[in-house]
């Protein structure tokens, strides 16, 4: 019978309670991926294609309004 391995896994990454400044995309992306089980690329990658809903959403013509629930 084989054995499973535990995943080993990081600290999960605390924000403050207040921020003094607003975070850069790049803490955005180092702060997402260390706080998830995904890589700085992949959570790129879903912001992008956010950044493109969001777009979509907004631009003339469209429903004028873009609402990220939950």
């Amino acid at each position: 019978m084989a054995t499973q391995k535990k995943a080993t896994s990081k600290p999960k990454t605390t924000l403050p309670k207040t921020l003094q400044a607003p975070m850069t995309r790049s803490e955005m992306l180092s702060y997402l991926a260390d706080s998830t089980d995904v890589t700085k690329k992949q959570v790129q990658a879903v912001l992008d294609e956010l950044a493109n809903l969001m777009e979509l959403h907004l631009k003339k013509r469209s429903v004028g309004q873009f609402t990220l629930s939950g």
